[in-house]
């Protein structure tokens, strides 16, 4: 930036030397740098987690299914790897081909790692009694002794042996539904063009 003074008359000068302009000092534009803010994305983000839910045994059968399919008695609620895990013990419902036969619900995050278990044919339904761990141990109405590694996906019996049933079941399965007993055969359909039945003539007319 040039500055300019303007000199004033004096006696004797003329107008032309009055508008003379007399350069001044010269200015200059600095720009000094400042520090680039740190970005917000400049340090890794938290690898987010399942929140943990409360553990222990719960004395009630609700569960994400209908009771036609299972009836629990009670569940247990744990954590397994980070991840929150929802145990349900009962029996099959009455539109199951088991109707009665006592079952595990093994509901997990993801839901590739849930699964069932079916207790043997006539202990009746089961009941989570107790837990140490990551282990659970059931009783069923007869009065026999299981235990479901939860982590193992292991249901065993009192002795440490496989259940003969421990086959676990893709979450999601749903048993095939059994012939109503209610069902009524369809009516066959009606002839489209049915015979007229002849009105009898009035023997008073003839």
């Amino acid at each position: 930036m040039v500055g300019a003074l303007a000199v004033g008359l004096t006696n004797g000068e003329t107008h032309e030397r009055a508008l003379k302009v007399v350069p001044t000092a010269t200015f200059k534009r600095v720009i000094v740098p400042t520090a680039r803010p740190a970005s917000i994305y400049s340090s890794p983000r938290p690898t987010p987690t399942a929140p943990k839910i409360p553990e222990g045994i719960f004395e009630y059968g609700q569960a994400p299914w209908p009771q036609m399919l299972y009836q629990f008695k009670n569940q247990w609620h744990g954590n397994v790897n980070g991840h929150p895990v929802y145990v349900y013990a009962g029996q099959l419902g009455y539109e199951t081909n088991d109707n009665g036969r006592g079952v595990i619900w093994l509901d997990s995050s993801p839901a590739e790692r849930g699964a069932s278990f079916r207790a043997p044919l006539g202990v009746g339904s089961l009941r989570i009694v107790s837990y140490e761990g990551l282990t659970l141990a059931l009783q069923a109405e007869t009065g026999e002794t299981f235990h479901l590694d939860v982590d193992k996906r292991q249901f065993t019996d009192a002795t440490g042996d496989a259940v003969p049933t421990d086959t676990p079941t893709p979450i999601g399965y749903i048993p095939p539904k059994p012939t109503s007993r209610f069902a009524t055969p369809i009516p066959a359909p009606l002839d489209a063009t049915p015979t007229p039945t002849p009105i009898p003539g009035n023997p008073y007319l003839r």
